[in-house]
């Protein structure tokens, strides 16, 4: 507990954090367990971030308690680059459908296997799929100060189109 708020503490003031229970936490921890963990991460962060967890590859969130403490699905899906928009939307739409009254959890595609951190036709491809399915991309093993900036930019236009376009 006193580790968990002590990390919580020293972060939360960021603006743009998703705090994650655990990197393929059916390895090694059960559902209560990381509700539990879940649970001490939303009672120290004063600022409402997100909490989350990720797990070997499934469109079903297996961390998900309708009534927990998990708002957020870190999911890993492993199909080809071809796959990617329809594993998007299905992970959407069954996030949109959970909980009682339909508020389930919201998902960022973490985790496709066949990315290189490069910005070939297929990582430009698989951002606007998901991006388009209504799930938030992200590239495995990307970061603001060792990532290409062509890289950097394939997210910038995607984030620049979603923030000048009436999608509503």
């Amino acid at each position: 507990d006193a580790f968990l708020r002590t990390i919580v503490n020293a972060f939360e003031h960021h603006p743009n954090i998703i705090w994650n229970v655990a990197e393929e936490s059916e390895e090694k921890h059960s559902t209560l367990k990381v509700q539990n963990i879940a649970a001490v991460i939303r009672d120290a962060d004063d600022h409402g971030h997100l909490v989350g967890n990720h797990h070997h590859s499934s469109l079903v969130f297996k961390a998900w308690l309708d009534g927990g403490y998990i708002d957020h699905y870190s999911m890993h899906l492993d199909v080809p680059p071809q796959d990617a928009h329809q594993g998007a939307v299905d992970a959407r739409d069954l996030a949109e459908a959970a909980g009682v009254d339909g508020n389930g959890y919201m998902v960022t595609y973490t985790e496709p296997f066949f990315t290189n951190g490069s910005p070939d036709p297929v990582i430009r491809q698989y951002l606007w799929d998901c991006a388009m399915a209504g799930v938030m991309p992200l590239i495995f093993g990307t970061d603001v100060v060792s990532t290409s900036p062509a890289l950097l930019n394939e997210c910038r236009k995607i984030s620049d189109w979603f923030e000048s376009t009436d999608f509503w």
